[in-house]
């Protein structure tokens, strides 16, 4: 899963900053940075979070960890 790619796509692509998505998902930019930068492994609550947070269906979101 290169959650890298994905969720740095998924944020420009909406124009949001690190610190502008953290606080729509509730968490601190530092919390948000470390799943962005794949330092820890995302559990099904926070996948369920982000999908949510950008109007996808969960198995999109998966899909599209698993393809890249």
């Amino acid at each position: 899963m290169n959650t890298k790619k994905v969720l740095k796509q998924l944020r420009l692509t909406r124009g949001y900053t690190q610190q502008q998505i953290a606080e729509k998902l509730n968490i601190d930019r530092t919390t948000y940075s470390s799943w962005e930068n794949g330092k820890v492994d995302l559990t099904f609550s926070q996948l369920k979070r982000i999908a949510g947070e950008y109007s996808m269906d969960l198995p999109v979101l998966i899909k599209m960890l698993d393809e890249i």
